[in-house]
């Protein structure tokens, strides 16, 4: 088998032996001596006659080759080194290499009459045929090596290209972007071998159209206007075999936060290849407490934008909260200011920010053609102090101080989360039950013990008190000049829990904090002509406030319906919904309920209704979940109706 490890050399020596080809020039047969110590070495081959085949002897202080009784065929073809015997290095070279110099070869070396060294080395000699045989072996090996690495490295290369498609590919699974991109990639990608004809749908969570792409080109016709001018495709292959079908969505906001599908359909309109992908949008944080003279929303850029751009600022649920003209001036009134001290500062101050400010704003910049330029999202955290005390004390203390110096003549109004007046301290410093709402009507108290101190002390607090109260400082001219809040919070020692009858956003959603009242549940069967999503009240309410009902659970928050000025507002209403929702308002009976016609999986989700006063305070609201199952075998197909006191 050494005929497979031979190469190209033409000698490969061993510790037990020495290999060499016919023909070859020299070969060198190992051994050593210790140095001036030997008097003689002989090396011999006992298979031969004579045995000698190389001798050299000590005369006085020179060193000579002893010829005497050496084997003639080794004659003139073996040598040393002049000073072997001196130096120890008694290697024996043999020179023009013949198949008969395959043999055992020995090593002794004498001296002071003693053996010093014993020494054997086999001597190989490999014939041209065995060493033509051997190359033609060895250039086989080496051919078929190479081969295999060539196919080990195509064959890693698409094994690669595999994993990075189908298992580093996971991670396009998921994607984290911060709100105020310019653009986000949602990615697509497959190995499958799609034919050239077909079409591509990228649907997000609700299944509106995000994006169509039919034979290689995009399709805008059928997108939701939610994303029309936002998305771009361009279907890639690679080699032929991995197709890119990755989308682009431009301006990425919160509401945006979905899960998408990219579908792949034949001409036929066989579903061939399915992807989802989960993105999550990242909106940054200001926090303040309730209270402060004002919050600054920040906005900024560093492109270049034209002078005549129109600047609007609006909150989770689209109302417009500033606008900023295209000729830089802001539009009069409100508690929202906004100065280009810079380019590229499109920041917002909203002054006196109090817990209903808790919302995620959106700074849209417009250019002269409506075209959108640019949008940032902002998330307002407005944290409020804290009261707790046990129902059934005597008093509760609501803070609320100041260390700004005030007027003699200023109003100190109370009020609490539904806008009802608690207190009010008028101008010649003394209280005004007259105004109080009749539930807080000889239960409050203010006393001024010290300037800027404007407490509030409220007797026999219950779990029904338990509310956010606002404390609001008028000037003469009846200008707001402080706002501070204070949230308590009352608890039954009859019971575990502590009642909040507040509402609060988070991550731009609405949630209803109250204890006491659980969400309503609505159950029906997709194929049902009509469900109800009930809201009953009890207190008379004016003619002119307004109702909306939102779908605020799965994002984003859609708007369901929207009453207002006697009817209906279609135009506010979400498409998904036109022509599908009814409301029978009575005010005798105080239905707010809504009626949603042929309801789908798609409908289910978490509702909530309000009430607003024309002031645009929340007068009433309540939550109700809608749960809408697939239709099954049964042929009942009566609608679910439901009625709900609150």
């Amino acid at each position: 088998m050494f005929l497979l490890f031979f190469i190209l050399l033409h000698v490969t020596q061993h510790a037990l032996g020495v290999e060499v080809i016919e023909g070859a020039e020299s070969v060198v047969l190992p051994c050593g001596a210790p140095p001036g110590a030997a008097s003689s070495v002989v090396w011999s081959r006992y298979d031969l006659i004579p045995s000698n085949v190389h001798v050299r002897i000590k005369t006085g202080q020179a060193e000579e080759d002893d010829l005497t009784n050496k084997n003639q065929l080794f004659t003139n073809r073996t040598e040393m080194q002049p000073d072997a015997l001196r130096t120890g290095h008694v290697s024996l070279t043999l020179k023009h290499i013949q198949l008969s110099d395959d043999g055992i070869y020995i090593c002794i070396a004498r001296g002071g009459g003693e053996r010093l060294t014993n020494t054997q080395v086999q001597l190989q000699v490999i014939s041209r045929e065995e060493a033509e045989q051997a190359r033609r072996q060895r250039d086989t090996v080496i051919a078929v090596v190479i081969f295999i690495l060539i196919i080990l490295c195509i064959l890693a290369a698409v094994l690669g290209r595999l994993y990075h498609l189908e298992y580093i590919g996971r991670k396009d699974k998921r994607v984290e972007v911060d709100s105020g991109e310019e653009s986000v990639l949602l990615r697509c990608r497959t190995i499958s071998l799609l034919p050239k004809d077909v079409t591509v749908e990228w649907t997000d969570e609700d299944n509106r159209m995000v994006h169509v792409n039919k034979n290689g080109s995009d399709q805008p016709g059928g997108q939701d206007g939610l994303y029309r001018g936002r998305t771009e495709m361009k279907m890639k292959r690679d080699l032929k075999i991995f197709i890119d079908l990755s989308l682009t969505l431009k301006q990425p906001t919160e509401r945006d936060r979905d899960t998408y599908t990219c579908t792949v359909y034949s001409r036929e309109g066989k579903v061939l290849m399915k992807r989802q992908v989960e993105l999550k949008v990242k909106v940054p944080q200001v926090k303040v407490y309730s209270g402060e003279e004002s919050v600054l929303l920040p906005c900024e850029t560093t492109v270049q934008l034209p002078e005549d751009v129109t600047v609007e600022w609006t909150d989770v649920f689209n109302r417009k909260i500033h606008v900023n003209q295209k000729n830089g001036s802001d539009q009069p009134g409100g508690r929202t200011e906004m100065k280009r001290e810079r380019p590229g500062d499109l920041s917002l101050t909203l002054k006196h920010p109090t817990e209903r400010d808790r919302n995620t704003y959106t700074c849209t910049v417009y250019s002269r053609e409506g075209e959108v330029l640019m949008e940032r999202q902002v998330k307002l955290q407005v944290k409020v102090p804290q009261v707790k005390v046990d129902s059934g004390v005597e008093s509760v203390l609501l803070p609320c101080e100041t260390t700004v110096q005030l007027s003699e003549d200023v109003t100190v109004e109370w009020t609490d989360g539904f806008n009802r007046k608690i207190h009010v301290y008028q101008k010649n410093g003394s209280d005004q039950p007259g105004g109080q709402n009749r539930r807080y009507r000889g239960r409050t108290e203010m006393r001024r013990k010290r300037p800027g101190d404007l407490s509030l002390t409220l007797k026999q607090p219950t779990d029904r008190d338990s509310n956010t109260y606002t404390c609001t400082v008028y000037s003469r001219e009846g200008k707001v000049l402080m706002k501070r809040q204070v949230k308590l919070w009352v608890k039954d020692p009859d019971s575990d829990s502590v009642a909040s009858g507040l509402n609060f956003y988070k991550d731009g959603i609405i949630y209803v904090n109250d204890l006491r009242l659980k969400d309503h549940q609505v159950e029906v069967e997709e194929g049902v002509e009509s469900v109800r999503l009930p809201f009953k009240i009890t207190d008379d309410l004016p003619e002119d406030v307004t109702v909306e009902w939102r779908r605020f659970k799965p994002r984003p928050t859609i708007m369901a319906y929207m009453y207002e000025d006697g009817s209906g507002r279609q135009d506010q209403q979400d498409p998904s919904y036109r022509g599908r929702t009814e409301m029978k308002r009575n005010l005798k009976q105080g239905d707010f309920s809504l009626t949603l016609k042929s309801p789908t999986v798609r409908d289910g989700g978490r509702y909530i209704c309000r009430v607003y006063s024309n002031e645009g305070n929340i007068r009433k609201e309540t939550t109700v979940e809608l749960r809408v199952s697939e239709r099954s075998n049964s042929t009942d197909e009566t609608p679910l109706m439901a009625d709900y006191a609150v």
